[in-house]
């Protein structure tokens, strides 16, 4: 695909041939994912499990089997009833969290002001906030709509009109965090300190502006402030001890160089973590977007040096000057940060500074 990731490494095709075999990275106590999974393991093995089969399954897994009453209850009324299978619900989680979904209406227009509802398809409640806001031009399927509510479980669409067809909106979204428990530290003097636990990242829309994509021109801002939450996630964060101007210039830097840098020594999708940088607080987070956790932010506590020197020796070879989509491009996420606005050697004396302090501690 046409990704920076991708670009990389057809570029430089040796660091792809000749990359050691990447350390898998999985998290067996993830209690979320073991609440999904034990009613199909009892399921499929009605429920005998053995001391042998601790070390296959898992300590977590294996005690939720032999602690969980309501599972064996739900198997034995299945066949009784003829339920659907747990595994069934469970195929449905696989690919992470998507929240509630909420149906798409199209109101159509008939006569006399009298309108017709017709369900054309279904979203997450995560992508309705982020673009499906009340107000919003809407792309979906290849149309152009108007949402004109939010209802209990729908989305309200209407067809957007001929005089709109040239305008665009655009949303303004700000991020913000708080500590729900620290799980391990590392604290390196008045540089850095090192942190991996649980935030919750509460990201906050605060209207959208209507844009005219034909002249430029943009009307003020509305919409309903709200924001959505993403609680108890886990987390890897940097908390700089500088309240220079330089390195708060170069702290969303600091940020890409580490998103970058992980994918090269972490064995992850790309999706699977998000980051953010708060400036006011000189904080940089790198969170797993799946709840309960998979693992990935605890192994960055053990290799976010190998990160950043890879982030760094990838931004220290791209020929731009400041920063560019093909060494430090910003993360798929509505935030309103330009990669015009991102100094990539701000970031990289920053990352450099705080690798220095962790090595004379």
């Amino acid at each position: 695909m046409n990704e920076p990731i991708d670009r990389f490494y057809a570029s430089n095709l040796n660091r792809f041939l000749n990359k050691p075999h990447d350390h898998l990275v999985v998290d067996p106590n993830n209690s979320e994912l073991v609440e999904r999974h034990v009613a199909s393991l009892i399921d499929e093995t009605n429920g005998a499990l053995s001391a042998d089969d601790e070390p296959i399954l898992g300590r977590a897994l294996f005690d939720a089997a032999k602690n969980t009453k309501k599972a064996r209850v739900a198997r034995s009324t299945s066949r009784l009833f003829r339920y659907q299978p747990p595994q069934i619900k469970l195929t449905q989680q696989l690919r992470g969290d998507i929240g509630e979904s909420y149906d798409l209406v199209l109101q159509h227009r008939i006569d006399s002001g009298r309108r017709q509802a017709a369900k054309i398809g279904s979203i997450s409640d995560y992508r309705m906030f982020r673009e499906a806001y009340v107000g919003s031009i809407f792309p979906f399927a290849g149309e152009l709509y108007r949402v004109h509510s939010h209802q209990e479980g729908e989305i309200v669409l209407h067809e957007l009109q001929p005089k709109l067809r040239h305008m665009t909106t655009s949303p303004s979204f700000y991020d913000s965090y708080n500590i729900s428990e620290v799980f391990s530290s590392q604290i390196f003097g008045s540089t850095a300190n090192i942190h991996y636990g649980l935030l919750n990242i509460h990201t906050h829309f605060r209207g959208y502006k209507l844009i005219d994509t034909q002249t430029g021109g943009e009307g003020i801002m509305s919409g309903n402030p709200s924001w959505y939450t993403h609680s108890n996630r886990h987390a890897f964060w940097i908390e700089v001890q500088s309240s220079h101007a330089v390195d708060a210039q170069g702290l969303v830097g600091l940020e890409n160089l580490l998103r970058v840098g992980a994918m090269f020594v972490i064995p992850t999708d790309r999706f699977d973590a998000s980051t953010l940088s708060i400036r006011g607080d000189m904080i940089i987070c790198y969170y797993e977007n799946y709840t309960g956790g998979i693992g990935v932010a605890k192994q960055l506590l053990n290799v976010w040096r190998l990160a950043l020197n890879e982030g760094i020796r990838i931004a220290d070879n791209c020929s731009c000057r400041r920063g560019c989509p093909n060494c430090i491009e910003p993360p798929k996420a509505y935030r309103n940060t330009d990669i015009d606005k991102i100094d990539k050697n701000l970031g990289i004396n920053l990352a450099r500074k705080i690798l220095v302090a962790s090595r004379t501690q």
